[in-house]
């Protein structure tokens, strides 16, 4: 992983050490730490563009 690249997520470098180790051969496991890193990041910024949106929604008031 290089920084700055499109590929870099910035997990740990334990996570980076751990996939380095595994690569060869490589088996279906490989990426699961990077996989759970990168879901945390996603989830994290959903749930707060979801909370952005429903404060939004609710600051809308509905006229007849």
């Amino acid at each position: 992983m290089v920084l700055g690249s499109p590929n870099n997520v910035q997990c740990a470098k334990v996570i980076r050490e751990e996939v380095y180790l595994k690569i060869n051969p490589p088996f279906e496991e490989l990426f699961d730490p990077v996989e759970e890193y990168v879901l945390t990041i996603l989830y994290d910024a959903w749930t707060h563009s979801l909370v952005e949106d429903i404060n939004t929604f609710d600051k809308v008031s509905i006229q007849n």
